[in-house]
């Protein structure tokens, strides 16, 4: 099942992938593609939505024979039911009735390689917590902290940077051209923060450098309710790769949760 209202990324291409070839390699022969909420398409074709959508959904819908069905939730109408279990009863008869069967051996072995992995994600990110608490205490404190927001826009970037601050000083909504700059207190401390402009509003060689302007932490700002695709990965990739290669040493990742974001 596949939501025509949201994108199909190359995240969920690999995900649907990896489940599904789990079962057996055989798999694809049984499957077809039913894109939910319908309803979303309004004039366009499914065909139009499929070639609109990029590599990701053209690459399963090739994959599983070009077999689709489009199901329009708002309608009562029997008639694309039964146009599924005529398309189900083709896919039946084409595979001869024949079962997909799930081969268990297979399956378990590929269970236990992905408990192995996330052991051994887990044990990476433990080592990695006590080395950064042991170096705590020889780490150099800078008397004012100073942060970077980077995002695209209408990512929550603006009202973060209300937050930190504990009051109303960027202007949410509105796509600023310069890099805009607020002051607070936290926990006594001196805090400021940096909100320069939308990378859809300037270049990847545009944003001055965390050590020219004395930035001690960048926060990359990302949008929980939008999925986080392959173009907006190479575009963060490509801005921060423009601060220098250090760059990632000092960089953070911060999900704002809320509605009604703007900038």
């Amino acid at each position: 099942m596949v939501r025509v209202d949201r994108s199909f990324t190359g995240t969920n291409r690999r995900a649907v992938q990896e489940h599904l070839e789990l079962i057996t390699d055989a798999v694809w022969a049984h499957i077809i593609v039913l894109f939910n909420f319908g309803d979303w398409l309004g004039d366009t074709t499914i065909e139009q939505h499929i070639e609109s959508e990029g590599e990701a959904l053209q690459w399963l819908v090739e994959k599983c024979g070009n077999r689709y069905h489009v199901l329009n939730n708002r309608s009562n109408s029997g008639f694309q039911v039964t146009e599924l279990m005529r398309k189900i009863e083709e896919l039946m008869s084409f595979n001869s009735s024949s079962y997909c069967k799930i081969e268990g051996g297979i399956l378990q072995e590929k269970r236990r390689e992905e408990q192995k992995r996330a052991g051994e994600r887990l044990t990476r990110r433990q080592k990695q917590r006590e080395t950064a608490r042991s170096l705590l205490g020889e780490l150099y404190c800078p008397s004012e902290l100073r942060i970077m927001l980077l995002s695209g826009r209408n990512t929550g970037r603006s009202s973060a940077g209300n937050t930190i601050l504990g009051r109303e000083h960027f202007k949410v909504g509105c796509h600023a051209t310069d890099c805009v700059e607020g002051q607070g207190k936290v926990r006594g401390e001196t805090v400021t923060v940096l909100d320069p402009p939308g990378w859809l509003s300037v270049g990847p060689g545009s944003l001055m450098s965390p050590s020219a302007s004395g930035v001690t932490v960048v926060l990359v700002v990302v949008n929980v309710s939008s999925s986080f695709s392959h173009t907006v990965w190479r575009t963060a990739e490509k801005h921060l790769e423009a601060l220098g290669e250090k760059v990632w040493n000092i960089t953070m990742v911060l999900f704002p949760l809320g509605t009604g974001w703007g900038t």
